[in-house]
């Protein structure tokens, strides 16, 4: 941010031509104008003095100083002044304090209009209507405007379908998850579906053979049952408890 200062009379003129930012313009004892931003721009030949910027601009200045402001994308705060403010166009909220000049308000407000200790204030629109500059800039606006809260929206639906994602992925896993956890048992005397924890309905008393030693073994090693899964069947195949 920079600070520039100018050398006025009690009583300047200053015109706000092009705030790209938020505005504000406080009133003080001196007799100069303190402007404090980023890529000011100003041209001072006698009065006015004008001042555009592509960010914030923040104003101190004498008290008697007579504001026009053109536009402002942001907010704009006006407080203690005694000269004339006239405001066109304001992107945001206006904060009006302490003002006993005249104060016009004669174009669009973007947002709220907030007074405090006002003497004077009439409202209207522009006379003769805005000029072709000043109405691009407010479709401009309003364009921007829409296209962000379409971005917004676009955001919010690809979130929802993300979680919609995750959801179905979830549940999907779940349902992988409990069908690998049933293997069906064939040693060749009989069938089961087993699940991990559990050991064939009762025992059978009958040798166990080779083949069934080997698909219990083979079951182990594709991971199918745990070690200890494979020792209660084998022990409820042989009979055991």
């Amino acid at each position: 941010m920079t600070t520039q200062t100018f050398s006025t009379g009690l009583n300047p003129s200053i015109k706000i031509e092009n705030i790209e930012g938020d505005f504000s313009v406080t009133g003080w004892d001196r007799s100069e104008v303190e402007a404090r931003g980023d890529e000011i721009r100003h041209e001072q030949s006698g009065d006015p003095l004008s001042f555009s910027s592509a960010g914030d601009l923040n104003l101190s200045a004498p008290h008697g100083s007579a504001i026009a402001l053109s536009y402002v994308d942001g907010d704009v705060k006006i407080e203690n002044l005694d000269g004339a403010i006239t405001v066109s166009f304001v992107g945001g909220d206006v904060l009006l304090r302490n003002l006993s000049g005249q104060v016009e308000m004669e174009g669009a407000i973007g947002g709220d209009v907030q007074m405090e200790n006002v003497g004077r204030i009439s409202m209207g629109a522009r006379k003769g209507g805005l000029d072709a500059d000043l109405s691009a800039r407010i479709r401009n606006k309003v364009d921007e405007a829409t296209r962000r809260a379409e971005r917004k929206m676009r955001d919010a639906e690809q979130k929802i379908r993300r979680a919609e994602i995750k959801i179905q992925n979830a549940g999907r896993k779940a349902r992988d998850g409990e069908h690998r956890a049933r293997v069906n048992v064939d040693t060749g005397r009989w069938k089961w579906n087993m699940t991990p924890g559990s050991v064939p309905p009762g025992g059978i008393s009958e040798p166990v053979s080779d083949e069934e030693r080997m698909a219990i073994l083979k079951m182990l090693q594709e991971k199918k049952i745990t070690s200890e899964e494979a020792e209660k069947l084998l022990t409820a195949l042989e009979g055991g408890s």
